[in-house]
């Protein structure tokens, strides 16, 4: 492991992880995935996230293992008219039974966004199923939300990742159409698909991938640098 990885990793270890989720935490609220997109809109990676981003009772088929491609740190390519006043990295870690736990943290060394998840590949297209994490007191402890987010990536020549919300519109669309099962949100309602993973893969199959892509989160890097803790 690089020293840099292996440096967050020590500072990651006071926190520790069971079953998949940080037992001691800093207070910050409800985490998620949706948190993590929104703050990723305030920090500048230059997209426009929709005011509630669908989820999914049920996970697209689960790979074996990890992508490898995908472990490691990437370092966000802000967009240069909206500068992020600190630098943001995404740091992915192998978890057991082929899931994996990903942080996004600063040049700082701050972090309060996680998430637990796994990947999926269908026809040659890769997804991300992500289990969103709410913290309670500490005495409960942080919970798993009982529903998916699913993004699509893509890794080019290894040290490139990107990506990229599904297309809601799209799915709206199979839900009336009787193509998929879920829930047709009325506008302050979030969307959720309920249909079984069988029925999920069979869906995404049939269709076009870059028909059902949406709004692309900014591109990261493949790093091995980190500047020093409390450098700045």
């Amino acid at each position: 492991m690089p020293w840099t990885l292996l440096k967050i990793w020590f500072i990651l270890i006071p926190y520790g992880f069971s079953e998949g989720l940080p037992q001691r935490l800093v207070p910050g609220g409800e985490m998620s995935l949706k948190r993590v997109l929104k703050v990723c809109v305030l920090i500048g990676w230059g997209f426009l996230i929709p005011a509630c981003y669908f989820t999914s009772i049920n996970p697209l088929p689960k790979s074996p293992a990890v992508d490898p491609g995908l472990l490691g740190c990437w370092k966000v390519q802000c967009d240069e008219k909206t500068p992020s006043p600190e630098q943001n990295y995404f740091l992915f870690l192998e978890d057991k039974d082929g899931f994996f736990q990903a942080v996004l943290l600063n040049d700082h060394y701050q972090y309060d966004e996680f998430y637990r998840g796994f990947c999926s590949e269908i026809n040659g297209q890769k997804y991300l199923n992500v289990k969103q994490l709410s913290w309670g007191n500490e005495k409960s402890g942080p919970a798993m939300d009982k529903n998916y987010s699913l993004v699509h990536y893509k890794i080019t020549e290894g040290k490139r990742l990107e990506i990229t919300l599904l297309d809601e519109d799209k799915l709206k669309e199979a839900l009336a159409k009787k193509r998929l099962q879920g829930s047709l949100p009325k506008p302050s309602d979030d969307l959720v698909l309920s249909d079984s993973t069988e029925n999920l893969a069979a869906f995404f199959g049939k269709q076009d991938p870059v028909g059902l892509l949406g709004k692309p989160l900014a591109p990261a890097e493949k790093t091995t640098e980190l500047p020093a803790a409390g450098s700045r």
